[in-house]
């Protein structure tokens, strides 16, 4: 698009300049030469308007067959006013003013393609005002507007007012000063609104002002040395303009692509986010819907394990057993979904109060012992340093997360040994460690081991149970108690060692 207003505004230029030389010069041979050279320019403008008017404000369809008649009949009509005789007959001098004269038949020739190009391109944009958008609406205006101003009054003080029709050919000043306002305007509107890309533009018109002057300067050479240095410098001028503008070319489309592909990937990423939205409020609602009927469940089989209802024979104690450890287990994989949806939703309440850390981890280190001995696994819990261990916690969220932690080492330690301890550290924070010689992990996974659904590579070959919720769930609780969490392994079956920090109290 830009070429082609850099077309129409050079044509324009060219015109004037043609206008200039005819009165300039001379010779009348010469300005006759001038005089025909203006209406080649003419036609330039229109051809360069309609095509420009194609391209605006976007590419419309342009078949083969239109572009092949939209060369030929310009290419046809410019040969055709070159030639002596079909248009300008001669150039004198006329009371004192250079005037030239036409046929009737070329002038007519002229003036049918000229209106029909012109004010067809101006049609063109007016069916296209017509179907735009407001804010589209108000850049074509200013088009139509400016062009039609030129369309008009040019047509009067440079078609009607010259033409054979009425006097013989007298030369007006009035064109040019239009054309000036036009560009002018133009180009205001491209500046104002970003109609085209003002740094294309304006090195397109630079390198075609360049490159026209050095052409120019060819013709006024006085020696064949002058002749080859001016054309040398034109070919190179031309090379270069050509590569400057085809580089700049580049880097717009380019930057357009990526500027259109960031509004795609903005649009993408506002779905994504509404369709998350859905899933997490999905993911809450399935999850309280089934966390009511295995409470029950769980409840139940506990009970009756109990002897709540009366003694339970041998034989049912191990399917009893089985149901209440299933169902426990669904309860927690349902229990940090429920976790997820709300951190995702940003619903998730904590209880901040006093808590003895000491008595916390104890208490679980004495609840996951017989779990330990059932696995044939070595067990220990150890307090490394004395002092308080009180903290601000939400105590609930807490013990998830240290049980989380523990049964991991015990799912994942086919055998020997799982520790737990109990330490400070500058007398400010409290850690948690649990350390186990268990399937251990590399590099990669401890990087993404805190992501969801993420396990350790050889998880599923001791347990297959794991979701890889557990420990995403585990760093968003630490991190909102302003701790942290971590993990150390010497690799692949050296056993794995996770760590929890927590600020305690300030004495």
């Amino acid at each position: 698009m830009t070429r082609w207003f850099a077309a129409f505004a050079w044509s324009l230029a060219f015109w004037a300049l043609t206008l200039i030389g005819f009165r300039a010069v001379p010779d009348l041979d010469i300005a006759a030469v001038f005089l025909r050279m203006a209406y080649i320019s003419a036609i330039c403008i229109a051809a360069s308007l309609s095509l420009f008017m194609h391209y605006f404000p976007e590419a419309q369809p342009f078949g083969i067959v239109r572009k092949l008649f939209f060369t030929l009949s310009a290419l046809a009509v410019g040969i055709f006013l070159m030639l002596p005789g079909t248009l300008i007959t001669d150039v004198r001098i006329e009371n004192g003013v250079r005037a030239g004269t036409q046929t009737i038949s070329g002038y007519n020739i002229f003036t049918a393609y000229f209106v029909f190009y012109y004010f067809g391109a101006l049609y063109l944009l007016y069916k296209r005002w017509r179907t735009a958008v407001a804010e589209t609406r108000t850049h074509i205006s200013y088009i139509i507007w400016s062009v039609l101003f030129l369309g008009l009054f040019g047509v009067f003080f440079n078609l009607i007012l010259p033409s054979p029709w009425i006097h013989e050919w007298r030369f007006t000043w009035v064109g040019p000063i239009f054309s000036t306002i036009v560009v002018f305007s133009v180009a205001y509107a491209i500046a104002k609104y970003r109609l085209m890309d003002v740094r294309i533009l304006a090195a397109e018109l630079l390198t075609i002002t360049i490159v026209f002057l050095l052409f120019t300067q060819i013709f006024f050479g006085e020696s064949a040395r002058e002749l080859l240095t001016h054309s040398t410098f034109f070919v190179l001028a031309a090379f270069f303009g050509w590569f400057l503008i085809r580089s700049i070319r580049r880097e717009a489309k380019q930057r357009e692509e990526l500027a259109r592909l960031t509004i795609e990937l903005e649009r993408a990423n506002a779905e994504l986010k509404k369709i998350d939205q859905r899933k997490s409020e999905f993911l809450s609602l399935a999850s309280h819907q089934l966390r009511t009927p295995l409470t029950a469940i769980k409840g139940y089989a506990s009970m009756l394990l109990e002897g709540s209802f009366g003694a339970v024979s041998e034989t049912l104690q191990k399917p009893l057993d089985t149901i209440f450890k299933s169902s426990d287990r669904l309860v927690r994989i349902i229990e940090d979904f429920l976790t997820i949806s709300r951190i995702e939703q940003n619903r998730l309440v904590y209880t901040f109060a006093t808590a003895d850390l000491r008595k916390i981890v104890s208490e679980l280190a004495e609840d996951f012992k017989q779990a330990a001995e059932a696995r044939n696994l070595a067990f220990s819990f150890a307090v490394t340093d004395e002092g308080d261990y009180r903290a601000q916690i939400d105590e609930g969220k807490i013990v998830q997360v240290i049980s989380n932690v523990i049964d991991n080492a015990l799912k994942y330690t086919p055998k020997g040994s799982v520790a737990v301890t109990l330490g400070m550290t500058d007398g400010k924070t409290a850690r948690v460690c649990v350390k186990d010689t268990g399937v251990g992990m590399d590099e990669e996974t401890k990087k993404i081991i805190f992501e969801k659904f993420t396990r350790a590579k050889d998880a599923n070959a001791v347990s297959t149970t794991g979701t890889g919720l557990g420990l995403y769930v585990a760093h968003e609780l630490i991190t909102a108690h302003k701790g942290r969490i971590w993990v150390e392994s010497g690799g692949k079956g050296k056993g794995s060692t996770f760590c929890i920090e927590l600020p305690l109290m300030s004495m």
